[in-house]
């Protein structure tokens, strides 16, 4: 339902972690993205999730998305496993891939 709206505001345990327009949001959070596809992708979300340069890892439908602030170290992690098979494509992160990049980083306050 984000994507419909005009400005969003990300808030939790009552801190303000993002607000504006979707598009300042993508762009400011300073992540970068690839999808990965392919029969048996799932297997290597553990990897991938401890592998240095990603710092997150989430599954959208049939695809991977595996995202890092640091364009070159992202690229430099998943490089081995471009090897796998597996169909690579850079992407520009979603909104969804920057809303859990957010929360991740928020801890409980309660």
């Amino acid at each position: 339902e984000a994507e419909r709206c005009t400005r969003l505001a990300y808030i939790a345990y009552g801190k303000l972690l993002a607000e504006g327009v979707m598009s300042d949001i993508i762009k400011n959070s300073g992540l970068f993205a690839w999808s990965v596809a392919g029969e048996g992708a799932s297997a290597i979300i553990e990897d991938l999730k401890v592998t240095s340069g990603i710092s997150q890892v989430a599954i959208f439908g049939n695809k991977l998305h595996v995202c890092g602030p640091d364009q070159q170290a992202l690229a430099a992690a998943i490089e081995p496993y471009k090897r796998s098979g597996f169909h690579w494509e850079e992407m520009a992160p979603t909104i969804e891939d920057v809303f859990i990049n957010l929360v991740d980083g928020v801890e409980d306050n309660f």
